[in-house]
């Protein structure tokens, strides 16, 4: 049970702070797309599919971290409900 704690306030002190940080950059990358177009407004066709395809890779990588977010959030619920 020793290794156990220590690997679970690990997981805590590590990661959960990284996950978080990389959470914020995200969003910071976001509020710096939506800063430039409201900056600029005369895109050509190729400028505007490739703000189109980065906005869509972020939301592409916003849906894989909240599926992920609730499978473990259903796990977790699981073990302590076994508890």
């Amino acid at each position: 049970m020793e290794n156990l704690l220590f690997n679970l306030d690990s997981v805590e002190v590590s990661y959960g702070d990284n996950a978080l940080t990389s959470i914020v950059q995200i969003n910071e990358r976001i509020q710096d797309i939506e800063k430039y177009l409201h900056e600029h407004h005369n895109f050509n066709d190729f400028e505007k599919s490739q703000l189109a395809d980065r906005l869509s890779k972020l939301e592409d990588l916003n849906r894989q971290v909240q599926r992920e977010l609730v499978s473990q959030t259903q796990k977790i619920a699981e073990l302590k409900s076994s508890l």
